[in-house]
């Protein structure tokens, strides 16, 4: 779910006009029960994706882990031993279905069954294997919903932890009017990580980017200057609120507060509403330390929903110094230059 099937494997099956990226398998089962549900499922069928593998150190368990939409089928025991080499002989997951990019969700067996039944009578304990919704809980989803698609988008809104790409996902891209959004302040937006025993090694998985990522950090811009002026961040006085992202200074927006001090603002808007982690340019993290206290980091979840989450962090220059938070290079820019 994390990574797309390998380059190598992905050139042969171009080779046969398999253009995908991402796939899922499941085996024959037992008297090849799980066959009929393999072919009964279409491009566009929703998946949810549950798993007890511990990939992190705080990776919750036993919930629902990744969503996606089918984008084709195909039984084919070759080219899935290629993709998932087989442990043993006759473990092929040759009933495969590939995918949009997977988006990682958390969902536990309890929130899915008050999402897709009437009253949690159904899917409160893990799926036993590869298994397809009942006729009845699909009418309830679609009264709900009204479709798998609009499922979908709900999920995707409520319960995402990482942007999901609005190429694969183009009805998140749809715009929502500032005055119906309400903003709802917390101080978990940003998940804390626990810290890594000594042995092994970081596994950072990067947060996905959704490929009109800036068109949703400018709406969360957008957003918090609105409630800035409006007066609507709590504890917060502000006077003459900028907007000064255009001018590169290493903030988005700057303002006075009640002591007559400048205060900078970063924001940082995601379409999921928990983030894992933020990204930070190196002019904005040197930035962050020479301002210390007077630069503020907010963080805006939840972007293509009505109800936003913010968090105002207002202490991240300390908290690095303490080593309460750590900044990580992600990459590089490696350019030639003349002697």
């Amino acid at each position: 779910m994390e990574n797309e099937i390998d380059i190598e494997i992905r050139h042969a099956m171009q080779e046969r006009g398999l253009h995908q990226e991402y796939a899922w398998g499941a085996m024959r089962g037992k008297n090849d029960k799980n066959v009929p549900l393999h072919r009964a499922m279409r491009p566009g069928d929703v998946c949810l994706f549950y798993t007890a593998d511990k990939r992190d150190v705080d990776e919750p368990v036993k919930a629902y882990r990744w969503a996606a939409r089918i984008t084709q089928t195909l039984e084919d025991q070759q080219l899935a031993d290629l993709v998932w080499p087989p442990a043993a002989p006759g473990e092929s997951f040759e009933l495969m279905y590939f995918l949009s990019t997977p988006v990682k969700v958390f969902i536990t067996t309890k929130q899915i069954s008050s999402l897709i039944t009437a009253h949690g009578e159904k899917y409160a304990d893990a799926p036993k294997g590869f298994m397809r919704l009942s006729d009845e809980n699909l009418a309830y989803l679609n009264s709900v919903y009204g479709s798998p698609a609009g499922f979908l988008s709900y999920v995707l809104i409520n319960y995402a932890e990482e942007d999901a790409p609005t190429f694969d996902y183009p009805e998140l891209a749809a715009q929502i009017d500032s005055t119906d959004t309400t903003a709802s302040f917390v101080d978990d937006l940003l998940t804390v990580r626990k810290k890594q025993k000594a042995k092994g090694k970081d596994s950072l998985v990067p947060q996905r980017r959704s490929k009109r990522s800036k068109e949703v950090g400018d709406e969360a811009e957008l957003y918090v200057l609105d409630l800035l002026r409006d007066g609507q961040v709590p504890g917060v006085t502000a006077k003459d609120v900028e907007h000064v992202a255009d001018q590169k200074v290493g903030w988005d927006i700057q303002y006075v507060d009640e002591l007559g001090r400048r205060v900078m603002v970063e924001v940082k808007g995601s379409t999921a509403t928990r983030f894992g982690s933020f990204e930070l340019t190196i002019n904005e993290l040197n930035c962050l330390h020479q301002h210390g206290d007077k630069y503020h980091l907010y963080l805006v979840g939840g972007c293509k929903s009505k109800t936003r989450k913010v968090q105002v962090i207002t202490d991240m220059a300390e908290r690095l110094t303490l080593e309460k938070a750590k900044a990580s290079p992600i990459t590089f820019r490696v350019e030639l230059i003349e002697h």
